[in-house]
C-alpha cells in the first residue's frame, strides 16, 4: 500500500500524542472525573462483592 493511500484511510478523529494534552490536575473537574470517580467506583464494587459474598 502507498503512502498516499495509507494517509487517506487514517481517520482524523482519534486521538494521537501530538494532540493530546496532559490531565490538568489544577482543574477541579478533571480530578473529580478521573480520580475521585474512579476510586469510588472500586470501592462501591468491592463492597457490593463482600456483600454478595457474604449472603
Amino acid at each position: 500500500m502507498s503512502k498516499a493511500m495509507w494517509f487517506i484511510q487514517t481517520p482524523g478523529e482519534i486521538p494521537t500524542p501530538h494532540n493530546n494534552d496532559p490531565i490538568d490536575l489544577t482543574s477541579t473537574s478533571d480530578i473529580l472525573i478521573y480520580i475521585v470517580i474512579p476510586v469510588l467506583l472500586l470501592i462501591l464494587y468491592i463492597l457490593w462483592r463482600r456483600g454478595r459474598r457474604n449472603s
